[in-house]
């Protein structure tokens, strides 16, 4: 944050640092505006699918009600903090150089302005969106993309487990080829539709992210996908109402024990079972 000692002498420097703080201000609020409409559409949403959830296709229901309840929660929770989301990542990586894999999110864009980290784009979010397309009008060309990235995870299972030279050499003798036919495909196919698609916005998701989505072939190191980091977090977004309601503050010190045990246990319970393995033994 900015402070009284940090502000320049300078008028024309200190005007154009007002506009470009009106300019974030409106970009937030355009951006909660555009929340606060999803929020609505997702409630809609769910409320129609509650109520087609007897029948046949119940069990599938049910775990596409869970999932866009979780992104309603996701929403309502971040609903007015979207600033502060934004603030987080650039003060925690300022020293940070690399490379950064995640989703989509805007807080990041300033990261990989000055080059010294490099973006890399998760394929799940990128096959998610095509899926959805597919699993609400099924087609022979979304059918047909699904398959092609399909088969780019069917190349990750083959390397996984070995040394990251051989994933780069893999990557780039196999997946990159691969990637050329996805482009190819999404990019003549976008020509045929109209803008309002719901399948022209999954693929121009795809497209608007291409470069940071083919990064993962440069490397050895890095994963198709961001999948594995969002599993490990997913307890705590499961659990975010539950750690609101611990009774009283001495519960609360209570319950941060407990996870705290849990997750030592959790870090170190390979090295429990080789020390009980070991006193069988012996």
């Amino acid at each position: 944050m900015t402070t009284g000692a940090d502000l320049p002498d300078d008028v024309n420097l200190l005007r154009t640092m007002l506009v470009e703080a009106r300019a974030s201000i409106e970009q937030m609020q355009r951006e909660l505006a555009e929340r606060d409409l999803e929020i609505e559409r997702l409630k809609v949403l769910i409320d129609k699918l509650k109520r087609m959830q007897f029948g046949r296709k119940s069990e599938q229901l049910n775990r596409q009600i869970e999932r866009l309840e979780k992104e309603l929660e996701d929403l309502t929770v971040g609903r007015g903090v979207a600033d502060i989301r934004r603030i987080h990542p650039q003060t925690h990586l300022t020293d940070f150089k690399g490379i950064l894999q995640a989703d989509v999110f805007t807080g990041f864009d300033k990261l990989f302005e000055g080059g010294t980290i490099k973006e890399a784009a998760c394929w799940d979010h990128a096959r998610r969106k095509l899926y959805e397309v597919h699993a609400s009008t099924p087609s022979e060309g979304t059918q047909h993309v699904l398959e092609l990235i399909g088969e780019l995870y069917s190349i990750e299972a083959e390397i996984r487990g070995k040394p990251a030279l051989e994933w780069r050499r893999v990557r780039q003798e196999k997946s990159l080829p691969l990637l050329a036919t996805i482009k190819a495909w999404i990019t003549a196919k976008l020509l045929t539709l109209s803008k309002k698609s719901e399948l022209t916005k999954a693929i121009g998701y795809s497209l608007n992210q291409w470069n940071a989505l083919v990064l993962y072939c440069e490397y050895g190191h890095i994963e198709i996908s961001n999948a594995l980091a969002e599993n490990a977090l997913r307890c705590v977004a499961i659990g975010r109402k539950n750690f609101l309601f611990c009774g009283s503050d001495s519960g609360g010190e209570r319950a941060a024990a407990m996870y705290s045990l849990i997750g030592s246990c959790k870090l170190n319970c390979g090295a429990t079972i080789r020390m009980r393995d070991a006193r069988q033994s012996s």
